[in-house]
C-alpha cells in the first residue's frame, strides 16, 4: 500500500502551498523579477551601428551610392542653429553663414547646404527661431 499523500515530503510542501497560495504566488512573480533583472545585467548585449557588413540592402545601398555618386557616399550631419529672435535677421544670418563656411573648410567634408542657401527649402522652423544646416561628408 502507498503511503497518504499527506506523509510525504512531497504532498506536505503541497498542502503547504495550497494553504497559503497567494503568497506562494507572490513570492514566485517576485523571483522571476529578479531572475530577469539579474539576467539583464550579465546578458548585456553590444550595440552596433555598422551599415557595411555582409549582404544586407544597408551595404548594398552604401556600395551604390560609392560607386555612382561619391559625393553622397558618406555619412550626414546636422547644426542646429536655435534664437531667442528670429534666424532671419541679419546678424543672425551672417553668423550662421559664417559657421557654415567654416564647416565647408574641415576636412573629409563634401558639401554644406546651409539653411538660407539659394533653393534650400524646409530648414527653417515655422516660428523662424530654428534652423539647421546639412553638413555632407564624404565617407562613413
Amino acid at each position: 500500500m502507498a503511503a497518504a499523500p499527506e506523509r510525504t515530503g512531497l504532498g506536505r510542501l503541497a498542502l503547504w502551498c495550497h494553504d497559503r497560495r497567494r503568497r506562494v504566488l507572490v513570492v514566485w512573480i517576485a523571483m522571476f523579477l529578479v531572475v530577469i533583472v539579474v539576467g539583464a545585467f550579465v546578458v548585456t548585449g553590444r550595440f552596433n551601428n555598422k551599415f557595411s557588413s555582409g549582404s544586407s540592402e544597408s551595404h548594398t545601398a552604401q556600395t551604390i551610392l560609392a560607386a555612382r555618386f561619391p559625393a553622397r557616399a558618406g555619412d550626414t550631419a546636422d547644426i542646429v542653429f536655435h534664437t531667442s529672435g528670429s534666424v532671419s535677421a541679419p546678424e543672425t544670418q551672417a553668423a550662421i553663414r559664417s559657421v557654415v563656411t567654416r564647416v565647408q573648410g574641415l576636412p573629409r567634408v563634401s558639401a554644406v547646404r546651409g539653411p538660407f542657401d539659394p533653393g534650400v527649402r524646409g530648414q527653417v522652423s515655422p516660428k523662424t527661431q530654428t534652423a539647421y544646416a546639412e553638413v555632407q561628408f564624404d565617407a562613413t
